[in-house]
């Protein structure tokens, strides 16, 4: 989403994280709020950010979550309360990022398991944790690779990535997984 709307204006993806604009005034030693009748035209087009993110949000919902923030009177308040929802409080986050940091850190080729299904879980884990904020190097990818020590499959693939090569690409696990029947040798970057 944050791609889409990105793309679309970057002011209004502004607008989801940080909070809308609100046009003000000082009175005295008080600031207070303007009135619609005393906007000016930069005030009116920064204003129109929150409306354009508030209507892009609820366009992109089904009706179950169209009601859950339908009452939020900005679009930060709906994205907040649709992450929470979704990705949880910081605690539910930092546990899901340890379960799949434990899945990611256990992850073996199963036995009678597919290259191809084995890099569907591979990208599956290492995608979800991206999305909570946990990201990996390359290094940590290819150490992860079990192709490291030679490790066969039955008739899918042999792949070995030599022990010499300092620098390897993490593309060459997921070009390793698209070699049927034949050895793979990686290139240094």
């Amino acid at each position: 989403m944050q791609i889409f709307i990105e793309a679309i204006d970057l002011n209004i993806w502004e607008v989801i994280k940080i909070s809308p604009y609100i046009p003000t005034m000082i009175v005295g030693n008080a600031t207070i709020e303007k009135s619609r009748k005393q906007w000016d035209e930069k005030e009116r087009r920064r204003i129109q950010y929150n409306l354009k993110a508030k209507n892009i949000i609820t366009s992109a919902l089904g009706m179950n979550e169209y009601f859950r923030v339908s009452n939020c009177k900005d679009a930060k308040e709906m994205w907040d309360t649709l992450q929470v929802t979704h990705e949880g409080t910081i605690d539910v986050k930092r546990s899901r990022i340890n379960t799949l940091t434990h899945e990611y850190e256990l992850f073996r080729l199963n036995q009678n398991e597919t290259i191809q299904d084995m890099q569907k879980k591979f990208t599956h884990i290492v995608n979800h944790l991206a999305s909570l904020g946990k990201i990996f190097s390359n290094e940590d990818f290819i150490n992860k690779v079990p192709f490291k020590q030679g490790m066969t499959t039955e008739g899918n693939c042999n792949c070995r990535i030599k022990r010499s090569r300092q620098h390897v690409s993490c593309n060459s696990f997921w070009e390793a997984s698209g070699t049927q029947n034949g050895t793979y040798e990686t290139k240094p970057t």
